[in-house]
């Protein structure tokens, strides 16, 4: 150890916590403070034997030599990478100058770790990318002026801002908009310090109005108080909600529609059948023809009530057929015209090349029909109504769009539920679009709505596009006389007003008509007949015993029957499994003389 007189370091180097070394111009180490011998793990007699190349790293000792010219010459700062005695590397920033004491030339060398400078700013750039790379949107703001210090990119990815727009700008200088309460909830949630999450919903300046959840997070920067904002863009997801449930209303009323046109159905069997049965008995010049043909219209207008019903509820049975949308707009433009009045321009606009699809063609000209109307009765003082087809991917569109009054948001949240209407008491069922809705729904299609206050609407049907082409129209058949059988029929119907119906109807074509109430009666009327039932006639759905069950149980007797079904509430109501019966679907009630007697005597002859 050298003596005190012999050091070129004296003692105040020793109360320095930075390294220091007193280095000969050949680079031996000629003296070290103690912060030295505690950094690098080697005694002082250790660091006097040693040279300063040494001390650096293997793979930085190729350049000393002409490191050691330069700071022999002037002053230098520079880093590098030493080793300790325990061969640990560390990052270190040497700063060297050539010093002269009592006529000898030497340099002092004082080395500083930068070991957590180097991990302080690793953290600092990960940080960074995990601060950008987030998908939360996250600002920081200054709770003194309310100026944002920083924003990460999903930020400015959400509201379409570059970062130097955003630096120093308050939320309002940048056009963001927010309702009273929305602002006091803010406002509640900063002064209270509340880290809880909540909601506000905000106008940005694109014009979009977004839902976010919201977090805040407290803390100084730089001396001054901040809060640190966390955001999920929730809007998609509060929409999905509101479809949701939506849907599931929908579906509710659906239910309801349904059932009520079964009951429905049945009643309007018996006026539409008793009331056909007393036409034909009426002389055309009877005074009571006109009250008998009264009766029967409105019993027809009630069940066009009751198929919208059924049409919102999704439980109509469609005959669909592979169509084309244009022919079948063409073939509507001049009832259109009439339908609309003179004061209304009406625009179409064809895609030449429209794809087909598959639906019913009377559903879809009722759909045609509901939304020109209800088009129609939004410009009360005239305007344009324009339909359009068009292809896209997958799909064809109909649209139907008019310069009418339009509708605000809250309308068009309802404007397919049923019964809800905009229009004066009287003027309106409230079904129109309800019964589009449930059409297009159930023929695998979307129907979407576009409006504003002021600016008309415009409906869009997205309908399932087919690879068939459409067949040219054909001529609806004439029908023929009622036909007529001497076979024997077990009619099974629990609406007694019904099952009187058709049993007289059944008789007066000459079958041998045989009654029950429900079917376990059926079953027994069945094996009291020794020549047995040619055709059961039952309802599909009954207390007891519904008609599928007693269909199979009855086939399962007797393979030789055949099974017409009627029903009021429109369901599958297939062949029993294992029967000869043929799969047919249920006649539709109310029905008429003619359709009764028509499907019965094809079923009997083995025709579909």
């Amino acid at each position: 150890m050298p003596t005190p007189s012999l050091r070129r370091l004296d003692a105040v180097s020793d109360q320095l916590p930075a390294a220091i070394f007193a280095v000969h111009l050949d680079g031996r180490i000629l003296d070290v403070n103690a912060a030295a011998l505690g950094h690098y793990g080697f005694d002082r007699e250790e660091l006097l034997a040693m040279t300063v190349r040494e001390l650096r790293a293997p793979a930085n000792r190729a350049d000393f030599p002409a490191r050691l010219a330069q700071v022999r010459i002037e002053p230098m700062l520079f880093e590098t990478v030493h080793v300790r005695k325990d061969a640990r590397e560390f990052p270190c920033e040497v700063s060297t100058r050539p010093i002269e004491r009592d006529g000898e030339h030497f340099l002092v060398a004082i080395v500083r770790d930068l070991s957590e400078r180097k991990l302080a700013a690793e953290r600092e750039v990960l940080l960074g990318k995990v601060f950008n790379a987030n998908p939360v949107v996250i600002s920081i703001v200054n709770l003194l002026d309310n100026t944002y210090v920083n924003v990460n990119q999903s930020y400015l990815n959400l509201y379409g801002f570059r970062r130097e727009e955003v630096i120093g700008k308050t939320f309002l200088d940048l056009g963001f908009k927010i309702e009273q309460d929305q602002l006091m909830k803010l406002a509640t949630a900063v002064m209270t310090r509340d880290t809880h999450d909540f909601e506000i919903t905000m106008r940005v300046p694109d014009g979009r109005w977004l839902t976010g959840r919201q977090w805040l997070e407290f803390l100084e920067l730089d001396g001054k108080p901040c809060v640190v904002s966390c955001g999920l863009d929730v809007t998609a997801h509060k929409r999905m909600e509101e479809q949701l449930r939506q849907a599931q209303k929908m579906e509710a009323i659906g239910q309801l529609a349904g059932g009520v046109a079964h009951d429905f159905n049945n009643i309007l069997t018996a006026i539409l059948g008793n009331s056909e049965v007393l036409l034909s008995s009426l002389d055309e010049k009877s005074p009571l023809r006109r009250q008998a043909e009264q009766i029967r219209k409105a019993g027809l207008r009630a069940a066009s009530l009751t198929g919208q019903l059924l049409a919102f509820s999704r439980k109509q049975v469609l005959q669909p057929k592979v169509l084309d949308l244009n022919a079948l707009v063409s073939n509507l433009s001049v009832m259109l015209q009439r339908l609309i009045g003179e004061d209304v321009e009406l625009l179409v606009e064809f895609e030449p090349q429209l794809g087909s699809v598959r639906a019913d063609p009377g559903q879809l000209e009722q759909v045609v029909l509901n939304l020109v109307v209800n088009a129609r009765d939004a410009m009360p003082n005239g305007g344009q109504l324009s339909l359009r087809t068009a292809n896209v991917p997958g799909r064809v569109l109909l649209e139907v769009a008019d310069t009418g009054r339009g509708m605000d948001a809250e309308t068009q949240a309802r404007v397919f539920e049923p019964f809800f209407t905009t229009k004066r008491p009287g003027k309106g069922t409230g079904l129109g679009l309800s019964t589009v809705y449930g059409i297009v729904t159930q023929s695998g299609g979307q129907v979407e709505v576009e409006s504003a206050p002021g600016q008309g609407s415009r409906f869009r049907i997205y309908l399932p596009q087919v690879a068939e082409r459409a067949a040219p129209g054909e001529s609806r058949p004439t029908l023929l006389p009622h036909p007529q059988g001497r076979e024997r029929i077990l009619l099974c119907e629990d609406d007694a007003q019904v099952r009187d119906f058709v049993r007289q109807v059944l008789a007066s074509l000459g079958y041998d008509v045989h009654t029950a109430a429900d079917g376990e009666e059926a079953l027994r009327l069945a094996g009291e007949r020794a020549h047995g039932v040619h055709l059961l006639v039952t309802d599909v759905i009954m207390p007891k015993m519904n008609g599928r069950e007693l269909a199979e149980r009855l086939t399962a007797l007797r393979p030789e029957v055949r099974v017409l079904f009627i029903s009021g509430y429109p369901g599958d109501a297939l062949s029993p499994s294992g029967s000869s019966a043929p799969a047919e679907l249920p006649l539709q009630k109310p029905f008429s003389i003619s359709e009764l007697a028509h499907r019965v005597r094809a079923i009997l002859d083995g025709r579909r």
